[in-house]
């Protein structure tokens, strides 16, 4: 699963905020509906830990994310 890995899965993950951007990073670049639906399980679980101000930080982290992926392609 090449594209696991360039999504961030072999990132070693601190905390639940990373575990989240991690989790909307590989949310946006699922290749399939079926992959999509693996990660909102986690999504869901995380959300909970953070405010909306936290949540939109960690969108644009993993929206920045996904345009470096972009560029390394």
């Amino acid at each position: 699963m090449e594209d696991d890995k360039d999504a961030g899965l072999n990132e070693k993950l601190d905390n639940d905020y990373d575990a989240f951007v991690l989790a909307l990073t590989l949310a946006i670049t699922a290749e399939s509906d079926e992959k999509y639906a693996k990660v909102v399980p986690m999504l869901e679980l995380l959300r909970r830990n953070f405010d909306e101000a936290t949540i939109e930080r960690a969108k644009k982290e993993s929206i920045e994310r996904v345009k470096e992926l972009d560029a390394l392609r």
